[in-house]
């Protein structure tokens, strides 16, 4: 188990992602000031754009300070 924290980030994804995606591209995408579903739908067109042909799921969680 691992504590989240406010201000953390969670990525669940499928290989449809992340198969195609580096890690620096992800962790540029998940840094950037947007909501989570903004990011997913940045991934998913990314992953395509890189060519993914298989199934693209995705969870997004960002922990915010309330």
């Amino acid at each position: 188990m691992t504590a989240l924290y406010p201000g953390d980030i969670v990525l669940l994804c499928t290989d449809g992602l992340w198969g195609h995606l580096s890690d620096e591209q992800l962790v540029h995408e998940l840094s950037c000031a947007r909501s989570a579903q903004e990011t997913a739908d940045e991934l998913v067109q990314l992953a395509l754009d890189a060519g993914s042909d298989d199934n693209i799921t995705l969870q997004v969680l960002r922990l915010d300070s309330r």
